[in-house]
């Protein structure tokens, strides 16, 4: 009986570890099949509009504030992308669960689309660039967390899909009088309680780093 005893505490201490660990294997996995499904979705837009996608489509209305040619853009990606249907949120988490919301910004989107594969994905064009946002299990599987399972991309000029990557973790104290403090220095850390924690994550992942300790995996050290 104390031998069983034992087993039991042993298994009841083990089995939420392994558990999680499987968790971030599945999400590893999705990472992979979903950026090489959005990269194919990228190409057979460039197949129907030529090369150079932001030269194409960032024209910016200074005088009205918008980039014009969103709404065309938007149009011939999902086409491309397989979409099926549109798709709302209960809430987003950002990277370490400090923050949530069901509006994201400009510089943090939410998911606006579902895709015939259950990848969640959002198009728009800011700073001149094209932005990509996917939820690689979809709005109905947790943890709707950036980071996690949402993830930004971008295109460079050569149109290839680049993932973001943080550039400068702040302190709060010099974020204080920052216009853009939800969001500076594309966060991805623990350090982080900025509204868009998780919006840098994508390089991380991406190759398999964890930002606040380079000798993980990114997947290891995914905070609770």
């Amino acid at each position: 009986m104390v031998t069983l005893g034992i087993i039991g505490v042993v298994a009841a201490m083990t089995m939420p570890s392994l558990i999680s660990n499987y968790q971030k294997k599945v999400l590893e996995n999705q990472f992979k099949k979903s950026y090489s499904t959005i990269s194919q979705a990228v190409q057979f837009t460039i197949l129907e509009t030529g090369e150079g996608l932001n030269n194409q489509f960032n024209n910016y209305d200074g005088e009205n504030h918008i980039y014009t040619n969103i709404p065309a853009f938007k149009q011939l990606f999902y086409k491309n992308a397989n979409v099926i249907g549109d798709i709302k949120y209960d809430k987003v988490q950002n990277y370490n669960g400090t923050q949530s919301y069901k509006t994201g910004g400009v510089d943090y989107p939410i998911p606006e689309k579902l895709m015939k594969d259950g990848t969640a994905v959002s198009a728009t064009i800011t700073n001149y660039k094209i932005y990509i946002v996917i939820d690689i299990n979809g709005p109905k599987k947790r943890p709707n967390k950036y980071g996690h399972d949402i993830f930004k991309f971008y295109l460079d000029n050569r149109d290839a899909l680049v993932p973001s990557k943080m550039s400068k973790i702040y302190t709060e104290d010099e974020l204080k009088d920052e216009y853009w403090a939800d969001m500076l220095g594309e966060p991805c850390t623990i350090k982080s309680k900025q509204k868009g924690n998780g919006i840098g994550c994508a390089y991380y992942a991406f190759n398999d780093i964890c930002p606040d300790d380079e000798t993980k995996g990114y997947w290891e050290c995914l905070p609770h």
